[in-house]
């Protein structure tokens, strides 16, 4: 049989009902309605359906003709009761006079199983308002599935034709069961779901004599006492009045029995109930279910099966039994939050929701601890939406923190309640925003609330480079937005390695979306390159810098030539950024949070790279083998006129080799002949030692050697190792070739 949702037979009610006030016939004037339109099993007798009422215009007494006939036909399987049709039509000849009213004994002819013919009698033609009412007795045999339509043909009676909705017939199935309010319970058991069980049509339950039987899974039981004086069991709408701990004997008198009971091993509960004699539409029974496991119960859905005597064996879930804990989970979608920004609207994250499983996981009143990435930092906490009289205590923020404590306190029920963070994001940080959950208050876990995206992605185009040059060319930079208005109003800054400086100024443009840049102001001073964003982008936009010329001084070492991207345009939480301001509420108090990080840039990419390096700066190997004059230098053999030797473990050269060795010039050697002491000058290092004399001094600083410069065949000798490494450079000794190694 098809099957019709409630809301869908109220529509075809409604439907029909205003059908029915259209007239078939052009002579009909009465109006028309139907009484209550009951719901009705498929398997009914003896039942009354919605009564078809005409009653004349008050204004136009005379529409019902006397001696003219009409019939009411009804769907197949709505058979009239022949021993109803006797008082099935009534007639009130005045309205407005008492009376004038009865059932009309004659006119009235059943034709078949589903059709009356009623003639009007003669008296019936007046100046009066006279109500003709339908009504009689039903067996339902057979019909289908939804709204049951009385089919009127006035044939000129002045009854008015239509087609009518005078019930439903219900689904398969005398009762639903449903549950009102699952609940969650711990190992202490409680208050689960209502159960409600509902006739499907008005005398579903046909016997009087009800017992109803609940049962619970393996290993719960029924809490007992919650049902002592036949407490938390409601009968309602056709069933009230139902008596429990009553029935009827076999000879029709009420008796006692015991009202609610139970197993010996409380998993099933029994009510014995006695319905009302007269019903005169569904009934409903409820029950507060109130459940405790034992000790082997599992945790998850709890099932009861609910049965009787008429009632459709169901099984339905009231509730979940669940070890002690606390849900936390984001509150909506991922908040995806540009790096960098101030802007309290572009710093908040997803809210956490925090909840007890059951009553009692969280430890009232002890601290928890969130923590954020160490590239995040706190700026503000609120709580909201809390529920069941829950109270939040947020420790104070000052912006300097990825972490912050809270304290949570029972109300009348559950602690739940949000918690929504407006947070700083370091401007470089990419990635998910994790909230570590902790402490001592039993709430434990961790939650993605946000995802960080850096505001540009920078691409280079590194180019070779030599130092003490000027106007070297390299290649683009090219700035991408992550996102529309990444980028925002303001001053973005390029700035160069120390010793490198800007030639000229280079072309700045957008190349790809609607950003917009002020060409005037478009700056370079030294190291720096300024410009201005006048205009924010509407879809993701780039920003090429090209025709880029470098200036190098003759320190710069050899490798990679950085810039830093920043400036107030993309970042506006760095160190130096005056922008930022965040400011909160504590109490009746604005309160100025920091919020910023020890950075002000977004990237920092190589721009050129240095392929020579300063004078000086070259790296060498030279090697030296004891009693011999023959040395080299990065493999190249050379002579010198003394050779090198060891004494007390040490290993003495003269000055000139020494300084060859470590990549001294000439001019840095120094000799002075009134004190005896020798001076190299390397890199900015000063090495100095007197010939005869254990220190070494080193840009001032004496160091004390276990070996002393010497004079040996009027030449000054210095211990090597000591010379070298005062000049950053490493010192070898293999035992085996008696061979010197200085690496620098």
């Amino acid at each position: 049989m098809k099957k019709f949702n409630k809301k869908a037979l109220n529509v075809m009610a409604t439907g029909a009902i205003l059908a029915s006030i259209v007239p078939m016939s052009a002579f009909a004037a009465t109006d028309a309605r139907v009484g209550d339109q009951p719901t009705v099993a498929d398997d009914s007798d003896n039942v009354r359906l919605g009564a078809l009422e005409f009653k004349e215009d008050e204004d136009y007494p005379n529409d019902l003709k006397g001696g003219r006939s009409f019939t009411v036909t009804y769907p197949s399987g709505v058979k009239i009761k022949k021993d109803s049709v006797a008082n099935a039509v009534y007639l009130d000849l005045d309205v407005k006079r008492a009376g004038d009213e009865g059932p009309l004994t004659t006119g009235v002819q059943q034709v078949g199983d589903y059709t009356l013919n009623i003639t009007l009698p003669a008296d019936a033609t007046n100046s009066a308002q006279s109500l003709l009412r339908i009504d009689p007795e039903f067996e339902i045999d057979g019909a289908a599935e939804g709204p049951i339509e009385a089919v009127v043909e006035g044939f000129n009676s002045g009854v008015k034709s239509g087609k009518y909705v005078i019930g439903y017939v219900s689904g398969s199935g005398d009762t639903t069961t449903t549950v009102l309010d699952t609940k969650t319970v711990g190992e202490a058991g409680g208050k689960m779901g209502t159960i409600r069980i509902t006739e499907s049509a008005k005398g579903a339950l046909k016997d009087r004599n009800q017992t109803f039987e609940f049962k619970l899974p393996n290993n719960f039981e029924w809490k007992t006492s919650e049902y002592d004086a036949n407490a938390n069991i409601q009968f309602i709408a056709g069933f009230t009045g139902t008596k429990i701990g009553k029935k009827l004997d076999s000879n029709g008198n009420e008796v006692a029995v015991d009202g609610i009971t139970f197993s010996s091993d409380k998993r099933t509960m029994y009510v014995n109930a006695l319905l009302p004699a007269s019903r005169d539409q569904q009934g409903i029974i409820q029950l507060v279910s109130y459940v405790k496991p034992t000790k082997d119960a599992k945790f998850g859905d709890v099932e009861v099966s609910v049965k009787g005597k008429d009632v459709d064996r169901s099984d339905i879930v009231i509730g979940k039994y669940a070890d002690y804990g606390v849900t936390i989970k984001a509150d909506g979608d991922i908040e995806e939050l540009v790096s960098g920004r101030m802007e309290a609207d572009d710093m908040e994250l997803t809210e956490i929701y925090f909840k007890e499983s059951v009553d009692d996981s969280w430890y009232n009143g002890r601290r928890t601890t969130v923590t954020l990435p160490s590239w995040v930092k706190v700026v503000d906490v609120e709580a909201k939406d809390k529920k069941n009289g829950t109270t939040v205590e947020i420790d104070t923020i000052d912006g300097k923190d990825n972490e912050f404590e809270f304290t949570a306190r029972k109300g009348t029920g559950k602690i739940e309640f949000n918690l929504k963070i407006t947070a700083s994001i370091k401007a470089n940080a990419e990635g998910d925003i994790v909230a570590k959950i902790g402490g001592r208050s039993g709430a434990d876990g961790e939650v993605t609330i946000g995802k960080a995206v850096a505001p540009v992605k920078v691409t280079t185009d590194a180019k070779d480079v030599k130092i003490g040059l000027q106007n070297q060319a390299t290649g683009d930079i090219v700035l991408t937005e992550s996102v529309d208005e990444a980028i925002q109003e303001g001053k973005v800054t390029v700035k160069l390695a120390k010793g490198v400086d800007w030639s000229d100024e280079p072309k700045v443009e957008v190349i790809e979306g609607d950003l917009s840049i002020d060409e005037d102001s478009i700056e370079v001073d030294d190291e720096l390159l300024t410009f201005e964003v006048d205009g924010e982008s509407t879809k993701p936009s780039k920003i090429k810098i090209s025709g880029i010329q470098l200036d190098l001084n003759r320190s710069i070492a050899e490798g990679d030539i950085t810039a830093e991207i920043g400036g107030d345009a993309i970042i506006r939480n760095g160190k130096n950024s005056n922008a930022f301001g965040y400011t909160t509420v504590s109490g009746a108090k604005i309160v100025s949070v920091d919020g910023r990080f020890d950075q002000d840039y977004v990237a920092k990419v190589t721009v050129a790279k240095v392929v020579t390096p300063a004078p000086g700066a070259e790296k060498a190997t030279a090697t030296f083998t004891l009693g011999s004059t023959t040395y080299t230098v990065n493999g190249v053999e050379k002579t010198a006129d003394v050779a090198a030797y060891a004494e007390g473990g040490r290993t003495y050269l003269p000055i000139r080799y020494v300084a060859d060795a470590l990549g001294v010039t000439p001019d840095n050697i120094l000799y002075d002949k009134a004190t005896s002491t020798v001076t190299l000058i390397k890199d900015g290092v000063v090495a100095q030692m007197t010939i005869g004399s254990n220190i070494l001094k080193i840009n001032g600083a004496s160091i004390t050697m276990d070996a002393k410069a010497q004079l040996k065949d009027n030449r000054t000798v210095l211990p090597l190792r000591y010379a070298a490494q005062a000049l950053g450079a490493q010192v070898s000794f293999d035992e085996a070739t008696k061979v010197v190694t200085v690496n620098k």
